[in-house]
């Protein structure tokens, strides 16, 4: 009787591991998240800023063309309309530079060998990532820490099964470490759309057509991700797999949703998709405003047009 009581040491620190990370959890849910907090509080920023990476960010090793030794490389590219949010990044992290790469797309990199291991490394480490990237971030940080096996490493950078095992880790992962409201809005700002879109025809009742507000964000293999933020917005609407760009897509243009995304994403934005949710959420939070389809087609372009600002 008393041994089936007994507890092993091993469960034991599995049990407090897991209490911990609730802990944590719980914390990093309950802090406030807006674009004040996000600059000044740096255990929300590292959050955000992995929510981005998770989005728009790649982890690197290359052979030096010159000689024997390796390149490593940690970056972040984004369009020209976001180079402030960049300088932001840089600014945070005290590291890196930010350089033009060329179709209107800046990129800030780290390839300091030693700020990639005492920056930027810790920063993963603590605040993990939630898609398949972090296996290339394994490998990146292995690599780091011994050059001499860059070579065995690089020839598993592309290893499907690896890659498929990953994120078979991260789809069970992410129901017990629950990514957080500033990884959230990090994601978003680098995967998200907020849009308008004309939903029927032209009537009787809408003589330009019927426009609504719509979200959208698209997933090419992590489809954990996408189901995770269907649920974390009360999103009815069922993911579609898209043939032509062999992606997932959440895509809604539910009313209630979209009072959802509203509430939650208000004043959180940090880059580009500030002024975008701005403006959508001001047309839809003003009823004159959201039934002129007059006024909702003239939004639709102007969302539009932010979207080719050059």
């Amino acid at each position: 009787m008393m041994k089936a009581l007994c507890v092993s040491n091993s469960e034991q620190s599995h049990t407090f591991i897991r209490a911990s990370e609730t802990k944590r959890q719980a914390t990093y849910n309950s802090l406030d998240v807006s674009t004040y907090s996000l600059k000044k509080n740096k255990q929300l920023f590292f959050e955000w800023l992995v929510g981005m990476v998770d989005g728009d960010g790649t982890f690197s090793i290359t052979p030096n063309r010159h000689n024997d030794s390796w390149q490593f490389s940690f970056k972040i590219a984004l369009h020209a309309k976001d180079k402030q949010l960049l300088a932001l990044i840089k600014k945070q992290l005290g590291c890196g530079s930010i350089t033009y790469g060329g179709k209107n797309i800046w990129q800030f990199r780290v390839r300091n060998q030693s700020q990639l291991l005492n920056i930027i490394v810790p920063i993963f480490l603590k605040y993990p990532l939630h898609t398949r990237k972090t296996y290339h971030f394994e490998l990146f940080h292995k690599a780091l820490l011994d050059n001499s096996k860059c070579t065995n490493f690089k020839t598993m950078w592309n290893d499907e099964l690896a890659l498929a095992h990953t994120l078979e880790r991260q789809k069970l992962m992410i129901e017990r470490r629950k990514p957080s409201k500033a990884w959230v809005v990090g994601f978003v700002e680098a995967e998200g759309s907020f849009y308008v879109v004309r939903r029927q025809k032209p009537s009787h009742l809408y003589s330009i057509g019927e426009y609504c507000h719509g979200f959208r964000l698209s997933q090419k293999h992590d489809k954990h991700i996408a189901e995770f933020l269907q649920r974390e917005f009360h999103i009815n609407a069922k993911l579609r797999f898209n043939k032509t760009s062999l992606s997932w897509n959440l895509d809604t243009t539910n009313k209630r949703s979209i009072s959802n995304l509203v509430e939650y994403f208000n004043n959180s934005l940090l880059g580009s998709k500030h002024l975008e949710f701005y403006l959508w959420q001001r047309a839809f939070l003003n009823e004159n405003k959201r039934t002129n389809m007059l006024y909702l087609k003239n939004l639709q372009q102007k969302l539009r047009n932010l979207h080719l600002v050059k």
